[in-house]
């Protein structure tokens, strides 16, 4: 909820601000809130997709940008957990997620692609094979994450 003194902000990300509170949050666990904007957000979520893989939601790049500057409080030894609940598959399939758009993020002022020049436009000599990537790790659902961690 927004206080008398604070001024309404239209978000553009799907499914999280203002309006969006779950009810089974427990704010006496909550130890800091963090406010992220657009910006950030739709960078964080663009960069996850193209330099990770990761076909993730707005709000889950809100997550990551939260934890990303979080971190970078941590002591030596101290871990990071971010869970990013939800996949872009499902904005995808329901009504294309507008972040996704390189023009919808030009007009709303969020990418310049003047700026956007990805590092193999120019370089047609550059394969997926000279990548060198390893292989993808994949975990049975049965498998616990402390399974996972011991091993890894």
């Amino acid at each position: 909820m927004t206080q008398k003194s604070e001024k309404k902000t239209a978000f553009q990300v799907e499914g999280i601000g203002y309006a969006v509170i779950p009810t089974v949050l427990d704010r006496s666990l909550v130890d800091m809130l963090y406010k992220s904007v657009d910006m950030e957000t739709f960078t964080m979520a663009r960069k996850l997709i193209r330099e990770e893989g990761l076909l993730c939601s707005g709000s889950s790049g809100s997550a990551m940008a939260a934890a990303v500057k979080m971190a970078q409080q941590l002591e030596e030894g101290q871990r990071c957990v971010v869970i990013l609940a939800k996949s872009v598959y499902n904005y995808v399939i329901i009504y294309v997620s507008k972040f996704l758009s390189d023009k919808w993020m030009c007009e709303k002022g969020l990418l310049s692609l003047l700026d956007f020049k990805p590092w193999w436009l120019n370089n047609s000599s550059v394969s997926v094979r000279s990548l060198q990537l390893s292989a993808p790790l994949t975990v049975l659902l049965s498998v616990s994450c402390q399974k996972i961690h011991l091993q890894y």
